[in-house]
């Protein structure tokens, strides 16, 4: 529930919020990929408002969802949880 769908389907907002979550995530370990789903891009309507960030290591994904779960961002409180790494690559959201 971190963006709302108004916020993604503008392009310039959508790669400014990837940007910001890159830059903030960044601090807590090395970021390998952030998928922000969108419907008009394919995705599910289910997923829109997620956001999946794929760190290098299970050290720096923890790290970041430590320091970042229960955080308020933009109003919206941030909520940390795994996704298994097989369905994420394979661009399985849902």
């Amino acid at each position: 529930n971190m963006v709302s769908a108004d916020e993604l389907n503008v392009d310039a907002e959508y790669l400014d919020i990837i940007e910001d979550f890159r830059g903030e995530c960044s601090q807590y370990g090395k970021l390998s990929n952030i998928v922000i789903p969108r419907s008009k891009d394919g995705h599910p309507a289910e997923v829109e408002g997620n956001i999946y960030l794929q760190f290098e290591t299970i050290m720096d994904a923890s790290g970041a969802a430590n320091a970042l779960g229960g955080r308020k961002f933009a109003d919206k409180t941030c909520q940390c949880e795994f996704f298994p790494v097989e369905k994420f690559l394979a661009n399985q959201l849902i």
